[in-house]
């Protein structure tokens, strides 16, 4: 399987695509010996905007986790 290389981001105001390493969007938190990355807070680089900056959706990602929905198909419902 290949290594991710880069991370899509884009502002949420002016629209502005970058791609950049997974580490600088990405902090490694850890409660005890459990540990998960969460997405870091970051400004759009353009001095004009300075938007936020979100990581794109991967293709096939659930898109309503906040939610608390997780659309699965029929036939991926047995590893639920």
């Amino acid at each position: 399987m290949p290594s991710v290389n880069w991370v899509l981001i884009y502002c949420t105001s002016c629209g502005e695509r970058r791609k950049i390493a997974p580490e600088r969007v990405y902090e490694l938190r850890k409660m005890g010996e459990l540990e998960w990355t969460q997405p870091r807070a970051l400004e759009c680089p353009i001095p004009t905007c300075k938007g936020r900056m979100l990581s794109a959706p991967e293709y096939g990602e659930p898109l309503l986790v906040a939610q608390g929905f997780w659309p699965m198909s029929s036939d991926a419902e047995w590893m639920a």
